[in-house]
């Protein structure tokens, strides 16, 4: 169903109605039929159509075919006379697309299996996950030292505001005895 530009391991890969998917990984491809080994596609090219095709001696236009995605098909579909299966929105994992074909005389040929894996968008791989967390720990972190800060802060304030307090309260106990004792001298 494709046809490469490059077999590089990470490569760009022309669909036969002319679209590029880039941000493609594999590691080598078959000899037989040319297709990606291993192929592992970016999240956002998870619309596939699967060409496939059935040989037989005599009466091509009856071979009958049946296929299954596993990871998304519980069931083989029905046998029909089409030769794709389109998949859209497929989400991020591993799938095996498996493919037989039946003969005008009712024989079915060995299953056919191509595997692929649809990656993660990078917000969801397990680095990201982990700098997640570290980056909300952090900030939990960093939230608490300001916050340990800031109260040390107002226990300072308080605490000068404590001894001012306390000074003019004994300022004015000064004063009262003062007062008083200008008063019993009085009297």
């Amino acid at each position: 169903p494709w046809v490469l530009l490059e077999s590089r391991k990470d490569s760009v890969i022309t669909l036969k109605n002319g679209v590029k998917v880039s941000d493609s990984y594999f590691d080598s491809l078959n000899r037989w039929n040319g297709l990606p080994i291993n192929l592992r596609l970016k999240y956002n090219s998870n619309y596939l159509t699967f060409r496939f095709i059935g040989i037989t001696h005599k009466q091509n236009q009856k071979v009958k075919y049946q296929y299954k995605l596993d990871g998304m098909d519980e069931n083989w579909s029905a046998p029909s006379v089409n030769n794709y299966a389109s998949y859209g929105n497929l989400p991020n994992k591993y799938y095996t697309f498996r493919v037989k074909a039946m003969n005008s005389d009712g024989h079915w040929s060995k299953e056919y299996q191509y595997s692929f894996t649809i990656r993660p968008p990078w917000w969801k791989t397990a680095f990201s996950k982990v700098l997640f967390v570290f980056i909300f720990i952090s900030s939990l972190f960093i939230f608490y030292r300001w916050r340990i800060s800031s109260l040390r802060n107002q226990k300072f304030q308080l605490e000068k505001l404590v001894i001012e307090k306390t000074a003019k309260v004994v300022e004015q106990k000064e004063e009262l005895k003062a007062f008083n004792e200008e008063l019993e001298t009085a009297n």
